[in-house]
Parts: structure tokens; sequence; C-alpha cells
């Protein structure tokens, strides 16, 4: 992007490496298909850059499924050998557990299994209610025990939320 052709007073055009350097300070991050194009290991340290940062909010591409309740327990973040391939990443799912987005803007295309309710949208968050790095290796503690299913669950944020609780599984 060029900084003289799109040049205002308070926007300002860096170049970055968001697996590396350091987060700068900022009301909302926008994280826009980047994090699909890393292997998971780069992702979750991606992750970790994220919630290290200064910055309230996090707008971020990721898969969703407008239908069915299960999808984010279900899927399955795929694992790419190299930096540039790409898979259509869930931030809700395993291995990173984002809680449900406080904000949904759906993109305008159809992804495969679009019928089925699949959808790729930009997600936001209050970075504080996605969690700290020291939180992605805690104990997880059982709760909603009924005769047809354990949900495992973290405690997180001092809340009795369910949309603010995870299970984190990064090892």
């Amino acid at each position: 992007v060029s900084q003289s052709r799109y040049c205002y007073s308070r926007i300002k055009f860096i170049e970055h490496d968001i697996l590396q350097d350091p987060i700068p300070d900022g009301d909302l991050l926008i994280v826009r298909d980047i994090i699909g194009h890393y292997p998971l290991s780069d992702g979750k340290d991606i992750i970790d850059n994220i919630l290290k940062s200064n910055c309230k909010y996090l707008l971020s591409t990721t898969w969703y499924n407008s239908t069915n309740k299960e999808y984010n327990d279900q899927y399955i973040n795929d694992n790419i050998p190299e930096i540039g391939k790409w898979y259509p990443i869930n931030l809700m799912a395993k291995p990173f557990n984002f809680p449900e987005p406080d904000l949904i803007i759906e993109e305008n295309s159809e992804v495969l299994n679009y019928e089925m309710g699949d959808r790729k949208i930009l997600a936001f968050w209050e970075i504080e209610k996605i969690g700290n790095p020291q939180d992605f290796k805690t104990e997880t503690t059982v709760t909603d025990i009924d005769e047809n299913n354990i949900d495992f669950y973290i405690e997180k944020y001092g809340t009795d939320k369910k949309k603010s609780e995870s299970y984190r599984d990064w090892e």
C-alpha cells in the first residue's frame, strides 16, 4: 500500500510481521485472511501476539455455521505444511477456542457447504474477552453433566457466562 497515495493525517500504513513483531497499540486490530495461511503452530503464536497487544478489539476472518450449534465443537482446523497454503480457519474451534463473537459480518461469498450453513465471516471480539496467553494451559473443569453428555469448559474471567468459557487444548 502506498503511503503517499493513501495518506491521511490520522491513518498510517506500516509493514508488519504479525507473527514476530509486537503489535502496535490501537483500538481495533483487523486481521483479515491472514491466520488461515499459516500452519497451526504459527497461528497459535499469532493469537498469542494478538492477546499480548494493547489493542481493545479484534476483527478477524473466521468460518462460522449459521444453523448448527455443534459446529464449533465438531470443526477441525486443518494444519498446513507451510506459510502461504490455506485452510478455512474457525477461531471458535480447537486449538483456538475463542468465545462466540460479539458481532458477525457475513462476507458476500459462497463457500463449500454454504447450503448447510457454513459461512466465511468477519468476527468482532473484545480482546479481553478472548483470554490471555497464560490461560491457554489451564486445568479443565467439568460442568453441565447429564445422562446424555458431558461438556468440558474452563472457567475464565471469573464469570459464569458460558459465552466466556471454553476448553483450551493447546498441547
